[in-house]
């Protein structure tokens, strides 16, 4: 059951998390890292709340394995962040009351937060 839940939102979670794909050269290194393990926390909790996982970090897990069978990882991928602060001060709130029947949908102050290395 919790597979085919997964199925149904895997094709849209990417544009939450693998946000952007540009190289980018020695930007915020840390904070881009942060910032990728805070955005999959947030939807990672989220989406356990909405019941497509047991918890918060059963949900963060899978969405980070997501992200290395996509060839990413956020110890090593990320290079920068767009926009700091509309990351922590829109995009997570936003992430907190996203709606459930509908979980890959990308709230606009999320699309293109992480900018990732090669990817």
């Amino acid at each position: 059951m919790l597979r085919r839940s997964l199925a149904r939102i895997r094709p849209g979670w990417p544009a939450l998390v693998l946000a952007a794909a540009a190289p980018v050269a020695g930007c915020q290194y840390e904070a881009a890292t942060q910032a990728c393990y805070d955005l999959l926390d947030a939807y990672g909790a989220r989406l356990a709340e909405c019941g497509y996982y047991p918890s918060a970090e059963a949900g963060a897990q899978d969405l980070h394995d997501q992200l290395e069978a996509d060839g990413l990882d956020c110890d090593t991928s990320p290079t920068g962040i767009r926009d700091e602060d509309e990351l922590y001060m829109e995009c997570l709130p936003t992430l907190e009351t996203l709606a459930c029947d509908t979980p890959d949908a990308t709230p606009p102050s999320c699309r293109d937060q992480i900018v990732y290395r090669g990817g």
